[in-house]
């Protein structure tokens, strides 16, 4: 047993077994209120020292700097060393995992491409036909009305 303790250490009866002392009584709401009431003590005991300890007396207050150390003490001067930093490592993925992923990349992939791509081409051949007629002499409404009319010579319009 350890030689440090708050005060005198409780005593065992002679058999090592029972309570030496009067026994506690029960209470009107019975036993379970009394280890409540006994927790909520030492709570709020435990509370009021905690705050007479942090509370910290005027005169230890100081302004200005602070003194040097003495080169005998204990404590640490200078720079610390760098810490080890140690990641975890990571669990390794399997090839189902790692094939799932590459189908989840590829399909994305090939949505955006998809949606950029389809637009822009049919813009350009819009843009590529009508510089093709352009140097031909024509246009888009030149062309039109010569189908028309080369359908109404056939009687088919």
């Amino acid at each position: 047993m350890s030689e440090i303790h708050a005060g005198p250490l409780p005593q065992a009866a002679p058999d090592g077994e029972h309570h030496v002392g009067p026994l506690p009584r029960a209470t009107r709401f019975g036993n379970a209120t009394r280890g409540i009431a006994t927790w909520w003590r030492q709570h709020r005991d435990g509370r009021r020292a905690a705050k007479a300890a942090a509370a910290v007396a005027p005169a230890e207050l100081r302004a200005g700097p602070l003194p040097q150390a003495d080169p005998s003490d204990e404590h640490h001067v200078g720079p610390l060393p760098q810490a080890a930093h140690t990641a975890t490592p990571r669990a390794k993925k399997s090839w189902r995992e790692k094939r799932w992923e590459r189908r989840r990349r590829r399909r994305f992939t090939e949505e955006v491409l998809g949606w950029v791509l389809v637009p822009v081409i049919l813009l350009s051949g819009f843009w590529a036909m009508k510089a093709g007629l352009n140097a031909m002499g024509t246009n888009f409404t030149d062309l039109i009305k010569g189908i028309k009319t080369a359908f109404a010579a056939s009687g088919k319009v």
